[in-house]
């Protein structure tokens, strides 16, 4: 009798009791102060953006539980005069059509999922590519997908993602750079992409880098262009998501400061806070 009383609560502890978290999170994008069109994209709340956007954009928040998966994603175009806000587009919205399978559902995504997703965009901006007469055009991506009490990161390219952790601050994406390369041989300029979407995959396969890990109270997931970085030092970035000011707020601060330090590019930035407790307040997606 006892061993059945014990193993009641058990199952009890474990299936009634496993924690459930939440997220608040929110967005923006900036064409900058020096740059005509804006070349970046992201997914947000199910949706990318159009293709021309170079308008002031407002900061828009979402909150939602996390019983179901969920995804953001920033993309950052390449190219300039190689048409790089068709890149991120294509990017974003092919991204889009893809990850329907996964969003609001049971499952998460396996690595090898990803993998085939990411060589799928890419293939389609190589195509969209050549339709348009163009060389080459490319997009990075930076893929945060959520479930329950678990995260999956994904990265091609050099967009950054940071997790705040425990009041400290880790860049857990993995640039796809030849700095190294450079650094042995003694030449100073800014890193080249290694991988990219826009690639053709029917000759070379992209490999992205893809992680699992388990959530904690109050992680701070950001995910942005490298407009943010090159502008906003990670001192302060870490000094920003470190206050008590809400999401929303949090990413207005530093896209008031990329414009302040010069705004040299164009800017998006994503910031999702992990809660264990239900602040939604009934804003459930």
């Amino acid at each position: 009798m006892r061993l059945w009383e014990n193993m009641k609560g058990f199952f009890h502890k474990n299936n009634v009791e496993k924690i459930t978290f939440y997220a608040e999170t929110a967005a923006v994008t900036n064409v900058g102060l020096r740059r005509s069109e804006n070349e970046d994209n992201y997914y947000f709340h199910g949706a990318c953006l159009p293709l021309s956007h170079n308008e002031k954009s407002e900061v828009v928040s979402w909150k939602f539980e996390m019983d179901k998966t969920q995804v953001l994603a920033v993309f950052d175009g390449m190219g300039g005069e190689s048409a790089g806000d068709l890149a991120s587009y294509t990017s974003a919205k092919t991204f889009e059509v893809y990850v329907r399978q996964w969003r609001e559902s049971d499952q998460m995504p396996s690595e090898n999922d990803v993998g085939e997703m990411l060589n799928h965009v890419s293939q389609t901006v190589y195509e969209k590519a050549r339709e348009n007469q163009y060389r080459l055009i490319g997009s990075t991506a930076t893929v945060l997908f959520l479930r329950r009490d678990e995260a999956l990161i994904a990265d091609l390219g050099d967009s950054p993602m940071y997790l705040q952790r425990d009041g400290e601050l880790d860049r857990i994406s993995v640039p796809h750079t030849d700095e190294e390369l450079l650094r042995q041989q003694g030449i100073q300029r800014k890193p080249g992409l290694t991988q990219f979407l826009g690639i053709d995959t029917e000759e070379m396969r992209l490999e992205p880098y893809v992680q699992q890990m388990e959530l904690r109270d109050e992680d701070q997931f950001l995910l942005c262009s490298d407009g943010l970085t090159d502008m906003v030092p990670e001192v302060e970035i870490h000094e920003v998501l470190s206050g008590k000011k809400s999401v929303r707020e949090k990413v207005q601060i530093l896209m008031e400061r990329t414009l302040q330090y010069g705004g040299r590019d164009n800017v998006t930035i994503i910031l999702c806070k992990i809660n264990k407790n239900d602040n939604t307040k009934g804003e459930k997606k």
